[in-house]
Parts: C-alpha cells; structure tokens; sequence
C-alpha cells in the first residue's frame, strides 16, 4: 500500500518517486493542489477500495497521514465484513 500510495502521489505531483516519504509534507509539494487532491480520493477508491473524503485530505499533513487515513478505512470495512 504504502508503495502504491507514494507512487500515485509522485505522479499526481509530477515529483520524483524518490523524493517522496512518509515524511513529505503535502503542502510542501508545488503541485499538490484540489486535482491532486480529488485525483487521490479516486485513487484510493479504485486502488483500496475506500473511500476517503475532502474532510480526510485536508486534514492529512503529511503523507503518513493519508497511508494512516486509508488503513483506518480498510480495518473499518473489514471490522464490518467480519461482524
């Protein structure tokens, strides 16, 4: 997930895989802007099968914050699955 992830933002950013981590503050990449954003909300729908929203981008700081957000949703898919 996590290779994924930074993958899909280095391409929507137009970064270097390289130069992305966990560690990478979004505001920080020039091109991380609302077609990013939305851009990534597909991603993770079609990729993982969850569905983020405005509210959970925004709110992600960093990009630990976005592979923690789409980890919470697949345990909370899977919690239901399996209730």
């Amino acid at each position: 997930m996590i290779r994924l992830a930074i993958e899909k933002i280095a391409e929507l950013t137009e970064e270097e895989k390289s130069s992305i981590t966990s560690f990478t503050i979004l505001d920080d990449l020039d091109a991380w802007d609302s077609l990013a954003k939305v851009s990534f909300l597909v991603f993770s729908s079609t990729e993982f099968g969850v569905q983020l929203d405005g509210r959970d981008i925004n709110s992600a700081q960093a990009v630990q914050d976005l592979l923690d957000l789409i980890q919470q949703k697949i345990d909370e898919k899977d919690a239901k699955v399996s209730s």
